[in-house]
């Protein structure tokens, strides 16, 4: 039956005009011969997920909370109003014909290209927010159309990904209400799972279809699929595929492996080197200034500095686990190893990984070599400090600096550490650098895509409020000779 939750008016995250345009169809659908019908679509558009999982579809709401459930519910309703049952019936002309007159002229035209409508996956462009932006069908492979939208553009971030119904009413295009937004990974496997359909016979349905049937009966099955439109048929897919996803985030949360520079997993080091009774922090000073990798930060506290040069191509990161790398520069753009400071009883070395507080360790060491004894370390892992921050311990911050304060001295840090980055090896890139794959159509391509990443993730820090949401990419795009590829 239709679920209770979705009643009129409340169609996930259709806009007001969509829902009260359907809201006398919705219980057209509750009151006649078509309601196990609907019950059958939603079955199609949740239970896998729901079963992998094994969790009642009604769990979904308390579960991903109250928008996403019923955007899915959205999603498997829209879907259900454009399908053919036998002999061509569909809900809508039922509807339309049994009950139209009590609709306007405009519920009537928004219903019928609803019925026409195919979910598909869009790439979005210059938002325009409470206005427009242009959505480029990524499946079909279609030129980018300009959608009048209101609401969704307060949210919709450039190079977002999403699974929607483009509806047209005369001359404009407008988003239907079942939205769902991919993240790039789900979108690339959403992306791959709806090309490998083709319109025909699997080969071994086809090999089955000619000994049960004869050649010509087979060649009319393709020649049916073909005109059926695959992709209309694929709208349980978009949402089996997001809700899998959500699911599996939400029911199992993993964190990101995080790693610095040189690839190593993220463990905060602190190792303390206790000095000798007679030794004083002035002559540790003096020691520690002779380090050629050490740079003076203060009166008492030293940079570690990398080696000149470019670091070695970092490990590969886990392949089932997403990856964020940290890295900290100082003013002139050099990558910070670590920092060194002196105290009264004690010199402290505090670097992000243990392979770099050992490498650290000996250098020290070497340098207060008969000033102080063997270090002690302590670790903490990036669990450890999400467990604490849990218990409430909390690390104390310096005041709040304002954004617009913020933001120049940002950008400015993305600037240098994105011109660096052009001349390095990246990972994403096949280890190459992005000016070196830009020279080829294949590494081209995945510059794109790579440029297409960043900017989305910038856009969309701290809820698009973070300084770095307003950085401009432009000019790598053309720095890389890819800004025809931007528009």
């Amino acid at each position: 039956m239709v679920p209770q939750r979705i009643d009129t008016g409340d169609i996930g995250s259709l806009d007001m005009a969509s829902a009260h345009s359907l809201a006398k169809l919705i219980k057209f659908i509750r009151r006649t011969e078509w309601e196990p019908a609907f019950a059958d679509v939603l079955e199609q558009h949740l239970g896998r997920a729901c079963g992998v999982h094994r969790i009642e579809p009604e769990q979904i709401f308390d579960i991903l909370g109250e928008v996403p459930a019923t955007t899915l519910h959205g999603c498997a309703l829209e879907d259900f109003m454009s399908r053919e049952y036998e002999g061509g019936r569909n809900v809508i002309d039922e509807y339309l014909r049994r009950r139209g007159y009590a609709e306007s002229g405009g519920a009537r035209r928004y219903m019928q290209a609803l019925r026409g409508s195919v979910m598909s996956l869009y790439e979005v462009s210059h938002v325009v927010p409470g206005q427009s932006f242009l959505a480029r069908d990524i499946i079909q492979d279609l030129e980018p159309v300009k959608v009048l939208e209101v609401r969704g553009t307060q949210t919709l971030k450039q190079w977002d990904r999403i699974g929607a119904r483009l509806i047209r009413e005369h001359s404009e295009w407008r988003m239907g209400g079942g939205v769902l937004l991919f993240e790039r990974r789900v979108s690339d496997f959403l992306t791959e799972t709806l090309r490998s359909i083709d319109g025909r016979l699997p080969d071994d349905l086809r090999k089955m279809a000619i000994e049960k049937l004869g050649r010509e009966a087979a060649a009319t099955i393709d020649k049916d699929l073909a005109e059926a439109q695959p992709l209309a048929m694929m709208a349980p897919t978009f949402s089996g595929i997001w809700l899998a996803d959500a699911l599996e985030r939400a029911l199992n949360p993993q964190m990101p492996e995080l790693v610095n520079r040189d690839g190593h997993p993220i463990v905060m080091c602190t190792s303390k080197f206790p000095l000798l009774e007679k030794t004083s922090p002035s002559t540790c000073r003096k020691a520690l200034a002779n380090v050629p990798d050490l740079v003076e930060a203060g009166a008492k506290l030293f940079n570690w500095i990398g080696a000149a040069g470019n670091p070695a191509s970092p490990p590969t990161p886990s392949a089932d686990r997403h990856s964020i790398a940290l890295m900290t520069t100082n003013s002139s753009g050099d990558t910070i190893l670590g920092t060194v400071e002196i105290k009264k009883n004690a010199v402290e070395l505090a670097t992000n990984s243990r392979e770099r507080a050992a490498k650290g360790e000996r250098m020290i060491a070497d340098a207060l070599a008969g000033l102080s004894g063997a270090p002690s370390r302590e670790e903490q892992t990036a669990g450890d400090l999400v467990a604490a921050r849990g218990k409430g311990h909390k690390r104390k911050h310096p005041a709040e600096v304002p954004p617009e304060v913020a933001r120049p001295i940002i950008h400015a840090h993305l600037d240098r550490h994105y011109r660096e980055t052009l001349d390095r090896p990246v990972p994403a890139l096949g280890n190459v650098s992005p000016r070196e794959a830009a020279r080829c159509d294949a590494g081209r391509a995945r510059v794109v895509d790579w440029l297409k990443d960043m900017e989305n993730h910038a856009a969309r820090a701290g809820e698009g409020i973070d300084p770095m949401a307003s950085y401009d990419f432009g000019w790598i795009w053309h720095e890389l000779g890819v800004a025809g590829f931007r528009t």
